[in-house]
């Protein structure tokens, strides 16, 4: 039903405004796969194969973005990224 279609898209932009894409993409993932992103972030893999990865399941993530949020997961406080919102370039 139309009606429940847009209340979810409402719910769903309130629950991610704020976040950078990085952080969006890391709350659409299950449990198992936030923590191989991380276990990933951690590696020495190198961030375009994980942004080739990401954009191949179809999130809208650059290398860039994930270079400069690749360290929020490193830390061991993947949460540090999740309310700083994506820097636009001016």
């Amino acid at each position: 039903m139309l009606k429940d279609a847009l209340l979810k898209l409402k719910k769903d932009a309130r629950e991610t405004h704020g976040l950078c894409n990085i952080a969006k993409c890391y709350k659409s993932m299950d449990s198992d796969t936030q923590i191989a992103f991380v276990d990933v972030c951690n590696s020495s893999a190198f961030t375009t194969d994980i942004a080739r990865a990401l954009r191949a399941d179809g999130h809208r993530i650059s290398r860039d973005s994930l270079s400069r949020r690749r360290k929020c997961f490193t830390s061991g406080n993947p949460e540090c990224c999740m309310s700083i919102q994506e820097e636009t370039p001016k």
